[in-house]
């Protein structure tokens, strides 16, 4: 764990942000990436370990190569990339148009496979790379949650395209880790839910509650755990779930 070098990709807050600040107090070396420039400077700045914040829009290519090449030249190689970037809408899913359904891919499902190119031949220089995706247990691994339509699909989908890297690409560490509902980093809150319809959040919002979704929360000191025992082992981990207790 000590020296590893990680680039985590939507680290300007959130799950992406707190996980990204446990791995270098952990003495990880971490690149903290997304688009929000001055956020991710900060995050990076008050994690220390030589953390630094790099500007990346996933869904660019060209920004994709360039993080990739950033990290590589200010750390010397790239051991791990994790990707915590998504986005999400709550609406019903026949009010999900067109414009919707195509940046949530873009982001959530095309933006994992840019990165992951672009990583690629470092990762597979390195003692043993590593790839961890954040995924949902809204994928497939519950019923539908209500409003959530775009953000499950796309997860489920991200899911099958880690299988494809993994199985051509077997030097590597695939890893689809499975997280349940989850507190993320409370100084920074993620931009998930910030553009959601207070209209259709009233109205949906408490079916999760019936649904149990929100009864228990996995902490980010829990799944930073979870990580860093990925990055520690030899073996490959292809998939791995953290749900409250009790789920």
């Amino acid at each position: 764990m000590v020296d590893q070098r990680v680039l985590v990709l939507g680290a300007s807050s959130g799950l992406g942000r707190a996980v990204a600040s446990g791995l270098a107090r952990d003495g990880a070396r971490v690149v903290f990436a997304a688009r929000r420039a001055e956020m991710v400077e900060a995050a990076a700045a008050e994690a220390g370990n030589g953390a630094i914040g790099i500007a990346c829009d996933v869904s660019d290519e060209d920004s994709c190569n360039a993080v990739v090449a950033s990290t590589v030249e200010h750390f010397g190689g790239l051991d791990t990339i994790i990707f915590a970037a998504a986005l999400g809408t709550l609406a019903r899913i026949e009010a999900t148009d067109a414009a919707a359904w195509a940046e949530g891919f873009k982001t959530n499902v095309t933006g994992a496979s840019l990165v992951t190119a672009a990583a690629l031949p470092h990762l597979e220089a390195a003692p043993y790379g590593r790839a961890i995706y954040f995924s949902s247990m809204s994928g497939t691994y519950t019923p539908p949650w209500p409003g959530l339509g775009l953000y499950g699909v796309t997860k489920a989908a991200l899911e099958r395209l880690v299988e494809y890297w993994n199985f051509e690409h077997r030097t590597i560490g695939f890893t689809r880790l499975i997280v349940g509902p989850a507190a993320g980093e409370p100084t920074a809150p993620s931009e998930f839910g910030r553009s959601w319809d207070m209209d259709v959040a009233t109205e949906l919002l408490p079916t999760w509650g019936e649904m149990e979704h929100l009864s228990a929360l996995v902490t980010p000191e829990d799944l930073t755990a979870a990580i860093s025992t990925i990055l520690s082992v030899d073996a490959a981990i292809p998939v791995l779930a953290i749900v409250p207790r009790g789920r």
